[in-house]
């Protein structure tokens, strides 16, 4: 019978180092959270402050306040988007072509529809615990990075409001695309390799996404958003998010189906950006799609997007 279990994980994609380092960490966060008393945090929290403005920043330009700050907003706004994350992925697998077509009878659409929609669900699990040690990875080194940025930018004689600005533009923007890239992919099962004019090509999709969606939700949880600010920011998320994902989700299923064995750099280069083009006007990487296919693939992206934004922006928005 384990034998039986584990080879069903293994099918599902649950054995792999990530989604058990995810589990992990997510498993090491609850136990912090619930039995380490708020007398140890604090004293926890104070020493780390101590010793990081003593070592890497200037005291005068980086307050104890800013620094707890920093590490209170990076830590709730990784929090939001594991949280969140379930809504990202089972709405991916399930925005992915299954064969549905004119002429099914019940019985057809049901026995098809069915195992989508369980596949959908192990996803959101998979896909969040994988992409569990590289939202740590993200905003643990926003933590650090962010209040170091600040220095920097007040030490070569900027205002702190600029340095501020361009510590979170710096990091959010140019640095943390990488990882939330890296994210992605994992999360996505889009392991496949990319050349580095295609990766240049999702850098750039992926640094757009951030700024409407990561970069957003950070300065929501940051400047302490409520209520009244919700459906502006919400509105803005899809918009942004939607136009940089639906490319984002091209690239996703590039690299997500496998390659033919033998091709030159060329005509690897050729074939990857042949089928980006082929998801984002015919709505499937393989060239048998068309135009209408892919207005539903963007609708799709639109309702992801929405749902998932809505779920966060909740999240970042009641953040007290």
């Amino acid at each position: 019978m384990a034998s039986r279990i584990f080879l069903y994980a293994q099918q599902l994609g649950l054995t792999s180092p990530f989604v058990i380092g995810g589990a992990s960490i997510i498993g090491a966060h609850q136990l912090f959270t619930t039995q380490v008393t708020d007398a140890q945090k604090e004293a926890m929290t104070r020493k780390y402050t101590d010793l990081f403005r003593s070592t890497l920043v200037n005291p005068k330009n980086i307050s104890e306040a800013d620094l707890r700050k920093y590490v209170e907003s990076s830590h709730d706004i990784a929090v939001s988007q594991v949280l969140a994350s379930p809504v990202f992925y089972a709405l991916y697998q399930t925005n992915q072509p299954i064969g549905l077509r004119k002429g099914l009878g019940v019985r057809e659409v049901v026995r098809i529809l069915v195992p989508h929609l369980a596949r959908s669900c192990s996803e959101a699990v998979r896909g969040t615990l994988a992409a569990g040690p590289l939202v740590a990875t993200l905003y643990g080194i926003a933590a650090v990075a962010l209040p170091v940025a600040q220095n920097l930018g007040m030490e070569l004689g900027l205002e702190k409001k600029m340095a501020e600005g361009l510590s979170m533009a710096s990091i959010f923007l140019f640095a943390a695309p990488r990882v939330e890239l890296a994210l992605e992919r994992m999360g996505c099962g889009a392991n496949q390799p990319m050349s580095r004019g295609f990766t240049a090509k999702a850098y750039g999709a992926m640094a757009t996404r951030m700024a409407a969606g990561p970069l957003l939700q950070y300065l929501s949880v940051y400047l302490g958003r409520g209520e009244e600010d919700k459906l502006r920011d919400l509105a803005f998320f899809v918009a942004g998010t939607t136009l940089a994902q639906h490319p984002l989700n091209g690239f996703m299923a590039a690299t997500t189906l496998p390659y033919p064995k033998g091709l030159t750099h060329q005509e690897f280069k050729k074939l990857e950006n042949q089928r980006l083009r082929n998801f984002i006007l015919g709505g499937d990487v393989t060239g048998n799609g068309n135009a209408k296919m892919a207005r539903w693939r963007l609708a799709g992206t639109f309702v992801q997007r929405l749902f998932f934004g809505a779920f966060w922006t909740e999240l970042t928005h009641t953040h007290k």
